[in-house]
């Protein structure tokens, strides 16, 4: 387990700091798990593909986010949240451009795929800096600021993400989230 100890006067400026990375990474991941609702007809003409097969492609991040909660779990409590943020926001940018760039329907599904099992990390990752880093009295309130915090994304990843589609293009504005992962 990652050491948390600090001296008095830097802990809780660490500790906010490191909670209000985690609950941007969470909101990344929502804006992210919505952007296909926002993309569909563009991603229909781009694969030619029908709304059946889109969802499809859609679920390819579900498929990746549900199936590795339990080890993000196991891997938050052994290497701690710092390291697994940086090396998944990573693999994220990858996900992102792979799944901008994508020629084939495929190649979407495992960029959608990559995002999905990277993001994962956000939530279980913030809630583990939350409870090790705030009073156990804080730990309700803290994991209610961070899904009120985590849902904006979904509203983040509507109307303002139609916006940015409409001026960039899908394929650049998923360069754009490549782009933000890298931040």
């Amino acid at each position: 387990m990652a050491d948390t100890t600090y001296s008095k006067s830097s802990a809780p400026t660490r500790a906010i700091l490191a909670f209000t990375v985690g609950c941007v990474m969470f909101t990344y991941a929502f804006v992210q798990r919505v952007a296909p609702s926002v993309m569909v007809g563009d991603l229909m003409d781009a694969f030619s593909v029908s709304a059946a097969a889109l969802g499809g492609l859609a679920a390819w991040y579900f498929y990746a986010y549900a199936s590795i909660q339990l080890p993000v779990g196991i891997l938050i409590d052994k290497f701690g949240p710092r390291p697994l943020f940086t090396l998944s926001m990573l693999l994220c940018a990858g996900g992102s451009l792979l799944f901008g760039q994508a020629e084939s329907l495929e190649i979407a599904a495992l960029g959608r795929f990559i995002i999905g099992g990277t993001v994962a990390f956000a939530y279980v990752g913030t809630v583990a800096i939350a409870a090790r880093m705030f009073p156990a009295s804080n730990l309700p309130i803290a994991i209610g600021i961070l899904q009120f915090i985590g849902m904006s994304g979904a509203v983040a990843g509507q109307a303002p993400l139609a916006h940015m589609i409409s001026i960039l293009g899908w394929r650049e504005s998923m360069t754009v989230f490549a782009i933000v992962a890298l931040i």
